[in-house]
C-alpha cells in the first residue's frame, strides 16, 4: 500500500468517526429535549413519594405513641382496681379477678369495667351477706351478668343500669324522675 492510499483511507476513516460523533451528539440532545422533562417529573414524583412516606412514618409513630400511652394507662387502672378488689373481697379476691378476666365473654365488658362496678357496690353487698366475701363475689358476678342481660335485651344504657344496681345495693329504691324526662 502506498502512502497516498494510506492517507486517503485514514481521512475516510476519520470522516466516519466524526459523523458518528455528530449523530451521537444529536441523539443526546434530542433525548434531553424529549425526555428531560419526564426525567424531571419522575424525580419530582420520587420526592413526593418520599415526603408522603415521611408523613406516614410520622403518623405511625404518633399512633404507636398514643396506643402505648393508652395501654400503660389501662394497665395502671387495672392494677389500681385489682388492689381495690383484693382489699374489699379479701380471700375471695381471686374469684372476683377470675370473673373480671372472663367478663368480656360473660358480661360484655372489660376487666377494668367489671372490677370498677363490682367494687362500687361491694361494701353494701358484703355487709348484707354478713361479711361472706365468697358469697359476695358470686352475687357480684350474678349482678354483672344481669346488668349485661338488661342492656342486651332492652337496649338500656349501661350507665343507667349500673346506677340502678348501685341504688339497689344501697337499698335506695327511689326513682329519679329527672333522668327519665
Amino acid at each position: 500500500m502506498d502512502l497516498m492510499n494510506l492517507a486517503a483511507r485514514l481521512t475516510l476513516d476519520m470522516k466516519d468517526y466524526e459523523d458518528a460523533i455528530g449523530k451521537a451528539t444529536q441523539s443526546a440532545q434530542s433525548f434531553s429535549k424529549n425526555f428531560g422533562g419526564a426525567i424531571g417529573k419522575v424525580g419530582g414524583a420520587i420526592k413526593t413519594v418520599a415526603k408522603v412516606g415521611a408523613v406516614a412514618i410520622g403518623a405511625g409513630a404518633t399512633a404507636v405513641g398514643f396506643l402505648t400511652k393508652q395501654s400503660v394507662s389501662a394497665y395502671a387502672e387495672y392494677e389500681q382496681l385489682a388492689g381495690g378488689v383484693k382489699k374489699l373481697f379479701g380471700d375471695a379476691a381471686d374469684d372476683v379477678m377470675k370473673y373480671a378476666n372472663e367478663a368480656y365473654k360473660t358480661s360484655g365488658m372489660s376487666a377494668n369495667q367489671y372490677m370498677e362496678q363490682a367494687t362500687s357496690f361491694s361494701a353494701a353487698l358484703i355487709n348484707s351477706l354478713g361479711g361472706d366475701t365468697k358469697k359476695a363475689a358470686e352475687q357480684a358476678d350474678v349482678a354483672m351478668r344481669a346488668m349485661s342481660d338488661n342492656v342486651n335485651t332492652f337496649g338500656t344504657d349501661m350507665a343507667s343500669v349500673q346506677a340502678a344496681f348501685q341504688g339497689f345495693s344501697k337499698q335506695n329504691y327511689t326513682i329519679n324522675l329527672m333522668s327519665a324526662a
